[in-house]
């Protein structure tokens, strides 16, 4: 992965040309302020993804909506 140093000021200038080289070639800046880097602009690695994400956080309780046999009295 290429790694390339530039100041803020001319990440401000270009910041849409830096952003799709980050994310079509990969590549990495430093990104300096008087410099000294400050911060890093790096590609994210990409994220697993779980087959399921909510599998087991449904409870099932059975059948809730046929009435049931349950004969009430009035008070």
């Amino acid at each position: 992965m290429k790694n390339h140093i530039i100041s803020v000021t001319e990440l401000k200038a270009n910041y849409q040309h830096i952003l799709r080289s980050v994310y079509d070639e990969k590549v990495s800046y430093n990104i300096t302020k008087r410099n000294k880097v400050v911060a890093t602009l790096q590609p994210v690695k990409k994220m697993q993804v779980q087959e399921n994400p909510l599998k087991g956080s449904v409870i099932h309780e059975g059948d809730i909506i046929s009435p049931i046999e349950v004969t009430w009295q009035d008070g």
